[in-house]
């Protein structure tokens, strides 16, 4: 279901009001019914989880007036909390709004979003408020703007430049989505909540928990982009995710170790220079950058992971000496335009170094456990 086409709408709507965060035990202002959310008036929602209760304020300290029972059907007048509270409900993590709601006997009170449901494709308007204000609560208005702008390039891409600039807009925007992640896991007390309906608003880009389930991060989905370059009438754009697909193999999602790299425990593992995978990309690299100046920005920043993979002293090797140095001395002898002066040096520096890896203290050959 494609929702941020109409998210702007309730962005501008809630960007009139301040924020106000729920553990301050004061009382919290709803969001009021404006003409953009007269509609959500009504809407049936079903209670889907067992001791939720009816309470006098969108809030955990709001006087209790009812306890709904598992099933329960209350009607939503239209009202939705500014704010969200951290919860667990039956083994999950939360992070939700509150909505006010009628009960069938006329009880109106405020009960948790975390435990209700509702018809999503049918109500799709509740659905994307619900989304607005998770965004706003996490990221601020100019970011949630800001993943709007983004979808809303994407669904437009049409040609190759298109798709580069929206490419490189969104590598720029997960970034800034991640920094704003960690800040968010740093200085909260609460648990990790359920986070992975941001899917659905960045395309191109699919969230992950990492670090066993202690963070979150945001990768890029080659495989969608993928799909997206089969739309342009240009071909540059698939030769370039078909590169992006070749240096991370495993399932076309983007991957912390690359091609060119083994891992062999949690946080690390070795190069695997020597098996031609350094040269082989950097000669399509240096291929596709002869043919189009799109993606220069990404060719720069991959061309300098994987120099620094070569070159950085502490990196191990998966291969023996013999092999690093035939393929060391192929990449050198090419003079890839690529390379510039300053790279060639620092290449034939560490091709050196290989001719005694024991004075450059250089471990070589892990795949047959030497150290």
């Amino acid at each position: 279901m494609k929702l941020l086409p109409f998210i702007i709408l309730f962005i501008l709507v809630l960007a009139c009001g301040e924020q106000k965060p729920d553990n301050t035990g004061e009382e919290a202002r709803p969001v009021t019914i404006s003409n953009a959310q007269q509609h959500l008036h009504g809407v049936q929602l079903f209670i889907n989880k067992k001791h939720i209760k009816l309470l006098s304020h969108p809030s955990l300290d709001g006087t209790l007036i009812k306890n709904l029972q598992l099933g329960e059907i209350i009607h939503h007048t239209g009202n939705i909390s500014k704010h969200t509270t951290a919860m667990r409900l039956q083994g999950k993590n939360y992070d939700e709004p509150w909505l006010e709601v009628r009960s069938k006997s006329g009880q109106q009170g405020w009960v948790y979003a975390g435990g209700i449901e509702f018809d999503a494709d049918n109500e799709q308007s509740l659905q994307i408020a619900l989304t607005t204000i998770r965004l706003q609560q996490l990221f601020g208005k100019n970011l949630s703007k800001a993943i709007y702008d983004y979808q809303r390039t994407f669904n437009a891409v049409r040609t190759a430049r298109q798709f580069e600039k929206c490419y490189l807009n969104g590598e720029k925007l997960r970034d800034q989505l991640v920094a704003q992640l960690t800040l968010v896991e740093e200085n909260s007390d609460a648990a990790i909540p359920d986070l992975f309906w941001l899917n659905d608003l960045i395309p191109g880009f699919v969230l992950q928990l990492v670090e066993d389930g202690a963070s979150y991060t945001i990768y890029a989905d080659y495989k969608e982009w993928e799909r997206k370059a089969r739309t342009t009438t240009e071909s540059i754009d698939d030769d370039f995710i078909r590169l992006c697909l070749q240096i991370n193999p495993s399932d076309g999602i983007e991957y912390d170790y690359k091609s060119w790299f083994i891992q062999t425990w949690a946080h690390g593992g070795s190069s695997l220079l020597g098996r031609g995978i350094h040269l082989s990309t950097l000669v399509k690299m240096d291929s596709l950058r002869s043919e189009s100046h799109l993606f220069e920005p990404y060719y720069q920043k991959t061309k300098a992971i994987l120099l620094e993979d070569i070159v950085e002293p502490s990196n191990s090797y998966w291969e023996a000496e013999d092999v690093i140095l035939a393929e060391l001395d192929s990449l050198i002898a090419l003079d890839l335009s690529f390379i510039n002066e300053q790279e060639l040096i620092a290449l034939q520096a560490r091709r050196e170094m290989f001719l005694d890896t024991e004075a450059h203290q250089i471990a070589t050959n892990q795949k047959a456990g030497e150290y």
